[in-house]
């Protein structure tokens, strides 16, 4: 994505390499929302779904704003390219570095006729 703020290529060429940027981000999305559930739970796990969901509701507004701001002042998309690209980097980087941490819970035994 980063080469589309620098290089003018044909518009079927752009929307392939976009298709297939769209696919791999939506393809983090499952394993993104079972982190949440796999290492908390009941209330805390309840808790941390609705924080990511506030982030993503306030990233629909952000996002786009940015990018429409990005674009008026710098009279082109390229800035905006860059600020996604940069924006997917660091979630990735951000949730590569948690995961050396995160443990998974362990189910508790279950006991029949204790």
């Amino acid at each position: 994505m980063i080469a589309f703020a620098y290089v003018s290529v044909p518009a079927a060429i752009a929307i392939l390499i976009f298709s297939a940027a769209a696919a791999g981000v939506q393809s983090a999305k499952g394993p993104f929302w079972a982190i949440a559930t796999t290492v908390l739970t009941g209330k805390a796990a309840a808790a941390s779904v609705g924080l990511i969901n506030s982030f993503g509701n306030l990233g629909g507004f952000v996002g786009p704003y940015s990018i429409g701001w990005l674009a008026t002042r710098t009279d082109g998309f390229a800035a905006g390219v860059l600020y996604l690209a940069g924006a997917a980097a660091a979630a990735a980087a951000l949730i590569l570095s948690a995961a050396p941490r995160l443990r998974r819970r362990t189910p508790e035994p279950i006991t029949v006729g204790a």
